[in-house]
């Protein structure tokens, strides 16, 4: 019997705050791997990205969401040197073999990646769908960069900012909203 050997998942992000999407998104590839790890890597606090709250309370928002979550504090430790930079990390930290999952939203804006052909390459690719986004354009592009990718279909049109935008209080959990109002976040994203 051929066992598979397990892998990690590095889930990347800004979690600004962590949605029921994002939460979905790791069960998601629980259920399909449920011999993997997934290690969640918020971005830190010098990321280029407007409305962003301190990294202490993403990781604390995360914790909230889902208390087992592996959070890897790479990115708030040094400055951002690419998704490619964080997953050759993991890679030697822990000596597994190492993936990285992706919203489809973002393959429009992949060619701006830090070597986004050699991050290709070199790493398995999680794509998780958006509604909206069509994978059709960009499935050339990855075969051409001779990618190892994946697609998981899931229809979740529900982003941080959305929530943001509107407080809508059922894009997050519970515990998260609770975390958002005892600590007043947001409160200026929506004046």
């Amino acid at each position: 019997m051929i066992v598979e050997k397990s892998m990690i998942w590095m889930y990347g992000g800004a979690f600004n705050p962590p949605t029921i999407a994002h939460h979905n998104i790791m069960l998601a590839i629980q259920k399909k791997y449920p011999r993997d790890k997934i290690f969640v890597v918020p971005v830190g606090d010098h990321y280029n990205k407007s409305n962003l709250v301190p990294f202490h309370h993403r990781k604390a928002m995360l914790l909230e969401m889902d208390p087992s979550l592996e959070i890897v504090e790479l990115e708030q430790h040094i400055p951002f040197q690419g998704t490619i930079h964080t997953l050759k990390y993991l890679k030697e930290k822990t000596g597994d073999d190492v993936g990285f999952v992706i919203g489809a939203d973002q393959l429009n804006s992949i060619h701006h990646w830090i070597e986004y052909e050699k991050l290709f390459r070199d790493f398995k690719v999680m794509i998780i769908t958006r509604p909206n986004y069509d994978m059709i354009p960009y499935e050339a592009m990855l075969k051409s960069m001779d990618c190892k990718y994946e697609v998981i279909q899931l229809s979740l049109n529900i982003s941080s900012t959305s929530f943001r935008e509107t407080m809508n209080e059922q894009l997050i959990h519970q515990h998260v909203l609770s975390y958002i109002k005892k600590h007043h976040l947001y409160e200026e994203s929506h004046v």
